[in-house]
């Protein structure tokens, strides 16, 4: 098993994580659903919007997964997938020098195939990653595929960052979003369901 390596500007990294109030001890409301969407459209049994804190990481959202999922950061695929900026795709983890022997595949998880999206910050910080796991190999992946994963880990971010607007609001301070966006898209993500694009209030 090859351990991920602490990415650069790692204090960074984990300060922009902290500005969305993500501290593991829940789920985040509004991101359950993107994670089951997954779940349908990919047609898998596992799928997580997985955080990558300093020495672990956790769900802010999941589907699918037990209660005894080894959440140290030294085994995470994510830890990976941050690293690469970029979709990650392992069509058959039992053929992948990086996690053949990973407790998360050699375990009662019994991970075979995972693909994940980086969910980045405007300043190219990777808090977090959107992942679907299956517990049998995978090497139809396309790139129509990889577009739909990259769309929904958008609809994660924006939800994210309504979020943490919402928390510099109460805190009452102004909150510089992450990424540049115009107040008509700020209006759009308040009044929009990202998921339906139905109107989300009367």
């Amino acid at each position: 098993m090859k351990c991920p390596p602490i990415p650069p500007h790692e204090k960074d990294r984990l300060a922009a994580l902290d500005s969305y109030g993500l501290d593991g001890q829940g789920t985040v409301a509004g991101l359950t659903p993107l994670v089951e969407m997954a779940l349908r459209v990919f047609n898998v049994p596992m799928a997580a919007v997985n955080m990558i804190g300093a020495d672990s990481v956790f769900f802010a959202a999941s589907a699918g997964f037990g209660d005894d999922v080894d959440k140290r950061r030294e085994v995470s695929f994510c830890a990976h997938t941050i690293l690469q900026g970029a979709t990650m795709v392992v069509p058959d983890a039992t053929h992948d020098d990086r996690f053949h022997d990973n407790p998360l595949v050699s375990g009662p998880t019994n991970i075979r195939f995972y693909a994940g999206v980086p969910l980045l910050s405007a300043e190219g910080h990777a808090i977090g990653v959107l992942c679907i796991l299956d517990t049998v190999p995978y090497d139809g992946f396309s790139a129509e595929d990889r577009v739909r994963l990259s769309d929904l880990a958008h609809m994660v971010m924006d939800r994210l960052e309504i979020r943490r607007i919402a928390m510099a609001a109460s805190a009452g301070r102004t909150a510089a979003p992450n990424r540049v966006v115009g107040p008509e898209h700020l209006a759009h993500l308040a009044q929009i369901d990202a998921l339906t694009g139905l109107p989300n209030r009367r």
